[in-house]
C-alpha cells in the first residue's frame, strides 16, 4: 500500500532505501522487486526526474545493483 501511494520514482527509491536501512525490507521483497523492475524498464522514458541529480542517479544505481 505504501508503494502504491508514492508516485515520484525518487521517492520510491528513498522509501526502499529507508526500509533497507531499518532492516524491514524482507517484509516487502515482492513490492521492492516490482518497483525496481518498473523503474529499470522505464529507465529511458523517465530521465527527467534524475537529470542533473547525482543523488538520484547514485541511489538508483546502488539499489538496482543490490
Amino acid at each position: 500500500m505504501m508503494f502504491d501511494n508514492v508516485v515520484d520514482p525518487l521517492e520510491k527509491l528513498e522509501l526502499i532505501d529507508a526500509l533497507q536501512r531499518l532492516g524491514l525490507s524482507y517484509y516487502f521483497e515482492d513490492e521492492i522487486k516490482k518497483t525496481l523492475k518498473n523503474i529499470s524498464i522505464n529507465l529511458s522514458s523517465n530521465v527527467a526526474w534524475k537529470k542533473d541529480n547525482l543523488y538520484a542517479t547514485s541511489l538508483e544505481f546502488r539499489l538496482l545493483r543490490q
